[in-house]
């Protein structure tokens, strides 16, 4: 399989995973704290975890340890901040906001040393986030509290694309920077679950369902896919293919909520498509002199 369809196919996977855990995630939290929820989510995937990296540990160094804590840093807030926001804001609305973050990521870049966005880049996402819109139907008055706790995950989630991009670009043990930045989730996850609700939460097979999937499928298995397979294309393209979650989110919404599926997601879904065909192709196209004309005319 070539390296990058190979790529594309495992970070596919990666988003159709993640595209599961919103309506679960909102079933959950009318039972349980949000943060208790993200703590616990994080311990059973560190634990599932261990076994395949503890023959690894040794290897550990300084810079692994350092990634790792920032990545799980970023990860705490950016899980924290959408699982709180699910409380209040229904599973698609969600999915929408938290997929903005396809648009930040190009700017983030610079900061981050890893180049300027293409403008065909930039273009991609900005068709990407035209579909996310039409998908979720989201029309905004204004931005309740939910809304907005769920905005300042998206911008954690970029921030969180982007540092993995540059970290994992040095080669270093992948599973266990896969490991650390998971496992250092559940102490800053675990002492905001204190605060907030200082008793053991009660579960119950609701809660329990979304914590294994969560766990299992949606943190350990793939985190350690996007931290593999992340750096054998860009931080841009990665975001957009990330952000077919609102598709796999609905579907999901779909069977386990009985969600409507309507025009919206047809629609949206198309331009999604779109956006990522045109990343694929792009360079092709461009070497078109009237493409490169109306590209550099628009952007």
């Amino acid at each position: 399989m070539e390296r990058s369809f190979k790529a594309d196919f495992f970070l596919l996977l990666t988003t159709l995973i993640w595209g599961g855990t919103f309506p679960l995630i909102e079933n959950a939290v009318a039972y349980i704290d949000p943060t208790w929820f993200v703590a616990i989510r994080f311990l059973f995937a560190s634990l599932f975890l261990l076994p395949w990296i503890f023959i690894d540990l040794h290897r550990s160094n300084r810079k692994l340890l350092v990634g790792g804590l920032i990545l799980g840093a970023i990860n705490a807030s950016s899980f924290i901040l959408q699982t709180m926001g699910l409380k209040t804001v229904d599973a698609p609305t969600t999915a929408f906001i938290t997929s903005t973050y396809v648009i930040m990521v190009p700017f983030l870049l610079p900061l981050f040393k890893l180049g300027k966005a293409k403008k065909l880049d930039i273009l991609c996402s900005m068709i990407c986030l035209g579909g996310l819109y039409a998908l979720t139907n989201s029309h905004w008055t204004h931005l309740s509290a939910g809304e907005i706790l769920v905005l300042a995950c998206a911008v954690f989630t970029a921030l969180g694309i982007v540092y993995l991009q540059k970290i994992s670009r040095s080669g270093e043990n992948l599973p266990l920077l896969a490991f650390y930045q998971i496992l250092f989730v559940v102490p800053i996850a675990g002492a905001f679950a204190v605060k907030a609700s200082p008793q053991l939460p009660v579960l119950n097979h609701t809660v329990i369902f979304a914590l294994l999937y969560c766990s299992l499928f949606a943190t350990a298995i793939a985190l350690f896919l996007q931290t593999t397979f992340q750096r054998q294309t860009s931080a841009t393209h990665a975001a957009i293919i990330y952000s077919l979650e609102p598709i796999f989110a609905s579907l999901f919404a779909w069977a386990f909520n009985d969600a409507h599926i309507g025009r919206n997601i047809l629609f949206g879904g198309s331009l999604i498509i779109l956006s990522i065909i045109m990343a694929e192709a792009g360079q092709i196209f461009l070497k078109i002199d009237f493409v490169k004309k109306w590209l550099n005319a628009l952007l």
